[in-house]
């Protein structure tokens, strides 16, 4: 008998990579989201309060389930409220049902974020939610998520894996990421940003190998899943620029410079684009150093080397 994996969050970037795979076929999948266009299993928010009367009519009571939580928003310009609710609030209805229907959980399988470290920071200052900016409320929102999910499985002494990503990127990443605007920026654009500070990584076809790993391993934790060695910003745009066609100009500008000049030019393609590439908060992550984080417990395998994974996306 296959083992039964319920995924949460099925319709999105990482889930459709994941449900693509043929790997997935060991597995008797349940595909659990609230956008109903991707026709999943479990059509539901996980905010409903019918969660349990719909979970009830397609779980199986009598057999234990593996759970892949993907669930959670993440953009750029997302509002408190959305945070709040679909990575805290959410993530608490549903363990909650879990426990109320009884449901046998073996392995519990959460993709957090490297943004977690900041958001540990923020809980600790005791800082007001509301007040944050969209960047920080995120941070605080998953790391919140991630405190949750671990007293539920401490609690109920289930196998917790925490697998904790950087920026994901591949061939058909979203337009509306970070990385996927730099490499469009890099391709396209006559400039290239010297700049020293270092970013890293998580390439999605190694992440999905050591998603795959949890779901069949026994040993459980805490992995740190960003790609080795950690780059720079001007080493990423050198990889890019290999399958580049046009000649670019390398500038050297201040933080504060560029912020001003890509405040105008937001200004200007916001009146075309409602997510301009040359954004204020893009900028300010070029010039935010994100090298340096804790390792977890469980190692991350890095079968694709970073530059070989550059290749393999341009």
């Amino acid at each position: 008998m296959k083992e039964k994996i319920l995924i949460t969050g099925s319709s999105g970037y990482l889930g459709k990579e994941i449900i693509s795979d043929p790997r997935i076929k060991k597995f008797e999948i349940i595909t659990l989201d609230k956008n109903k266009d991707s026709n999943p299993d479990i059509h539901v928010d996980l905010n409903s309060e019918k969660l349990e009367d719909i979970l009830s009519k397609t779980l199986d009571l009598e057999v234990n389930y593996s759970i892949l939580n993907l669930a959670a928003a993440r953009t750029d310009y997302a509002s408190n409220d959305k945070y709040f609710l679909e990575n805290i609030k959410a993530t608490e209805n549903f363990l909650s049902v879990l426990d109320s229907m009884k449901v046998y959980v073996k392995r519990f399988i959460h993709l957090s974020s490297v943004a977690i470290f900041e958001g540990f920071q923020l809980i600790d200052k005791e800082v007001c939610f509301d007040e944050l900016s969209s960047d920080k409320c995120y941070q605080y929102s998953k790391a919140t998520q991630e405190r949750i999910i671990s007293k539920w499985a401490e609690k109920n002494n289930i196998k917790l894996t925490v697998i904790r990503p950087s920026a994901i990127f591949s061939k058909n990443q979203p337009s509306n990421t970070n990385i996927g605007k730099l490499i469009f920026f890099t391709k396209y654009s006559p400039i290239i940003f010297m700049s020293p500070v270092k970013k890293s990584l998580t390439y999605i076809k190694n992440l999905t190998d050591n998603i795959f790993e949890s779901l069949t391993s026994n040993n459980h934790g805490i992995m740190l899943a960003i790609e080795k060695p950690v780059t720079n910003v001007y080493e990423i745009q050198k990889m890019i620029l290999e399958r580049k066609k046009f000649p670019s100009i390398k500038i050297f500008l201040n933080k504060k410079i560029i912020i001003k000049v890509s405040t105008i030019y937001s200004k200007v393609f916001g009146l075309f684009f409602s997510d301009p590439v040359f954004t204020p908060n893009r900028v300010e992550k070029f010039f935010k150093d994100t090298a340096e984080f804790k390792e977890g417990d469980l190692e991350y395998k890095q079968n694709i080397s970073l530059e070989r994974a550059f290749k393999d996306c341009l």
